[in-house]
This record gives C-alpha cells, sequence and structure tokens, in this order.
C-alpha cells in the first residue's frame, strides 16, 4: 500500500473542505432561487394569472397587441401619414 505523506493529507482535506463550503453555498443559492420562484409566481397570481396559463396569456396578449396594430393601420393609414407630415 502507498504511502500517504502530510502533504497528500492537507491537500485532501484542503479540497474536502473546499467542496463542503461549494455545497454550503449552493445549498444558499438553491434556497434564494427558490424564494424567487415563489415571489414570481405571486406576483402572477396578484396580476391574475395563474402561472401554469402564463404561455397561454402571453399569447392572447400578443394577439390583441396585433390585433390593435391591424386597427390602427386600418384607421390611419401609412399614406395618409405621411401626406400630412411636414
Amino acid at each position: 500500500m502507498p504511502e500517504v505523506t502530510v502533504e497528500q493529507l492537507k491537500q485532501m482535506q484542503d479540497r474536502v473542505e473546499k467542496a463542503r463550503q461549494d455545497k454550503y453555498r449552493a445549498e444558499a443559492q438553491m434556497e434564494t432561487l427558490a424564494q424567487q420562484e415563489q415571489e414570481y409566481l405571486q406576483q402572477c397570481r396578484d396580476l391574475g394569472v395563474e402561472p401554469d396559463a402564463i404561455d397561454g396569456e402571453i399569447a392572447r396578449i400578443g394577439e390583441e397587441i396585433a390585433s390593435a396594430m391591424a386597427l390602427f393601420d386600418q384607421l390611419l393609414p401609412e399614406e395618409r401619414l405621411a401626406a400630412t407630415a411636414p
């Protein structure tokens, strides 16, 4: 069996400690992200949109915008705007 030196033991201990610190840091970050997720989900609910329905709501709003833009173009065509430009 190969002999382990004091220096090798120290290096292994340092690596274990670094891994432990990385784990704690990752756990803290996960907790922060979970809290942010809950805040965002609550913001959606406060706006009257269930988080599971957000994709559909985005699509619906996009359709409303397209419809409003089409109506704008219909009521005030670009040619009419060009004719009144200075």
